[in-house]
C-alpha cells in the first residue's frame, strides 16, 4: 500500500524521535559509565594517598620509637651506668678506710647488688640500641642475639647465614633485626617451643628471613582472635620497608615466619 506525503512525514518524524532517544538513551548511559568510571578512579586515588598517608604515619612512629630507643640507651650507658661505677668506687674507699668486722657482709651485699644492676643495665642499653647491627652489620647482630637467647634458655636455637653478595641498607637491616628479636620473644614468652630455627640469606637483590618453631602455635585466622602488639609491631615493620612477609601457625603445629625484601 503506497503511502500519501503526511504518512511519510509522520513515519520520517518518528523513526527521527526514535533515533533521538536512542540517542538520548546512550548519551545517558556513557554519561552515568564515565561518571562512575571517574568516580571510581577517584576513590582509587583517595584509598592511595589514605594507605600511602598510614605508611608515612607508621615510618614516622617507628623511627619516633627508634629514637626513643636510642634515647633510653644512652641515659641507661651514660647516666645510670656512670653513677653506678661512682657508687662502686665510693664503697670501695669506704672498704679501704677500714669497716668494723660486722659490717663486711653488708659490703659484699652492696658491691653483689651494684654488680648485678650494672649488669641489667647493660643488657638493657644492649637490647635497646645493639652496637653490633652498627658496626658489624645483620649477620652478626642476629648472630649475637641469638647467643644471648641460648645463654638463657635450654631451647636448641639454631642460627644460618648465606651470602651471594648485596650491601644492605641500613633500614631494612634494622628493621629485620627488630622483627627477629619480636619473634624470638614472643616464642620464649608464650611458644613452649623447644627447638627454633632462623635463617638469613642476603642475595644480590633480596634479603630473606625465615623463623620456624615447634611450639604450640595458634590460629592466626580464629574468630575473636586479636594480634598481640608484638604481630602488630612485625606487620607494621614490614609495611615501613615494603617487605613481603608471611605467618603460618596452627594449634598444635608451631610457627612459620618469612620475610622478603628485595630491591633494584
Amino acid at each position: 500500500m503506497d503511502t500519501t506525503p503526511a504518512q511519510t512525514e509522520i513515519l520520517t518524524t518518528i523513526f527521527i524521535g526514535i533515533f533521538l532517544m536512542l540517542l538520548l538513551a546512550l548519551a545517558f548511559v556513557l554519561f552515568f559509565y564515565f561518571s562512575q568510571r571517574k568516580f571510581q578512579v577517584q576513590q582509587i586515588l583517595a584509598q592511595e594517598r589514605e594507605i600511602k598517608h598510614r605508611e608515612q604515619l607508621l615510618l614516622a612512629s617507628i623511627k619516633t620509637q627508634e629514637e626513643e630507643r636510642q634515647r633510653l640507651a644512652r641515659e641507661l650507658h651514660d647516666e645510670v651506668g656512670s653513677k653506678l661505677n661512682v657508687i662502686n668506687l665510693g664503697l670501695h674507699q669506704l672498704k679501704k678506710q677500714g669497716a668494723a668486722p660486722e659490717a663486711q657482709q653488708s659490703f659484699k651485699d652492696l658491691f653483689g647488688l651494684v654488680r648485678k644492676t650494672t649488669e641489667t643495665t647493660r643488657r638493657i642499653a644492649h637490647d635497646l640500641l645493639p652496637p653490633t647491627l652498627e658496626k658489624f652489620g645483620l649477620p652478626m647482630a642476629l648472630e649475637e642475639l641469638c647467643d644471648q637467647y641460648r645463654q638463657s634458655s635450654p631451647v636448641m636455637l639454631e642460627y644460618e647465614f648465606s651470602e651471594s653478595g648485596s650491601q644492605l641498607d641500613a633500614l631494612v637491616a634494622l628493621n629485620f633485626f627488630r622483627v627477629a628479636q619480636e619473634l624470638l620473644s614472643n616464642a620464649y614468652k608464650y611458644s613452649q617451643a623447644t627447638a627454633i630455627k632462623i635463617t638469613l640469606h642476603l642475595k644480590p637483590n633480596a634479603l630473606e628471613l625465615t623463623y620456624q618453631d615447634n611450639g604450640i602455635g595458634f590460629d592466626p585466622n580464629a574468630r575473636g582472635q586479636q594480634k598481640g602488639m608484638g604481630l602488630k609491631n612485625i606487620e607494621s615493620r614490614m609495611r615501613t620497608i615494603r617487605a613481603d612477609y608471611r605467618l603460618d601457625s596452627a594449634p598444635g603445629r608451631g610457627t612459620a615466619f618469612t620475610a622478603q625484601k628485595t630491591w633494584s
